[in-house]
């Protein structure tokens, strides 16, 4: 357990330090980089940021937890070299506006719609759909659902907690996550200490009471930009977790 959610966070970090160093183009010492021009579709009754840049076969990136359209910068060049790159901000993620009146009421279903009615809205027919985290579940409910939007489908590090109750001590593993860390943290967002939510949250998962203060200031910055998704699953009893289980079991 340690060791998922370690890499799910050092893929996010991995992500956002990357885009810190690429540009999409070339510069001088005087010129400010260019960067793609940030879109924006409206679908399911809000508006949906994204940026893209090459061309070919369509590739589209979905984020995890506590980051947006900005972890995926660090890939764009490389990989629009031979495709249409698309990476989108997905709803409640920064720059999108969107609210909800109370996280207990948090679900992945409005990800689900989105992700679905965005590669339909931009008509890119089948296309290559990496998730990683949150976005990977995400990406595999839509291939579920609708298969025919989906040409290959790359997970990177899926959410599936229910895993664990094929192992020996699976179930005592995620039962101490809870306890130590997810519990805490949903008590800290209660009381509007989201920062203290985080910092808990992260260090469960790196391991390392001291994580987030050593993340750099900048990146701190951005996940605090994104914490609706953390807050309504610290917040939550019954997870898309345990909803994408049900749906794998069948």
């Amino acid at each position: 357990m340690k060791n998922f959610f370690f890499l799910m966070f050092l893929l996010l970090l991995i992500c956002l330090c990357s885009c810190n160093k690429s540009n999409t183009g070339t510069t001088t010492k005087n010129e400010t980089p260019a960067v793609p021009e940030v879109k924006a579709v409206f679908i399911n009754g809000d508006s949906i940021h994204y940026i893209e840049i090459g061309n070919g076969d369509p590739v589209v990136f979905v984020h995890g937890s506590l980051g947006d359209y900005r972890g995926f910068k660090g890939q764009l060049d490389t990989f629009a070299t031979n495709h249409r790159t698309i990476v989108y901000s997905r709803r409640y993620a920064f720059p999108d506006k969107q609210t909800v009146n109370d996280s207990l009421d948090y679900t992945i279903s409005p990800h689900v719609r989105d992700l679905s009615e965005f590669l339909k809205r931009l008509n890119l027919g089948p296309v290559h759909l990496i998730g990683h985290s949150y976005g990977a579940s995400v990406a595999l409910h839509v291939t579920l659902d609708h298969p025919e939007l989906v040409r290959t489908l790359t997970l990177v590090e899926p959410p599936v907690i229910s895993l664990l109750k094929n192992k020996t001590g699976g179930d005592t593993i995620w039962k101490n996550f809870e306890t130590k860390f997810k519990i805490p943290a949903a008590e800290e967002f209660k009381k509007a200490n989201n920062e203290r939510a985080v910092d808990i949250f992260v260090g469960g998962v790196l391991g390392d009471s001291l994580a987030f203060s050593k993340i750099p200031e900048t990146y701190r910055n951005m996940m605090m930009e994104n914490i609706l998704e953390l807050r309504g699953f610290a917040l939550n009893s019954e997870t898309f977790i345990q909803f994408l289980a049900m749906r794998l079991n069948k």
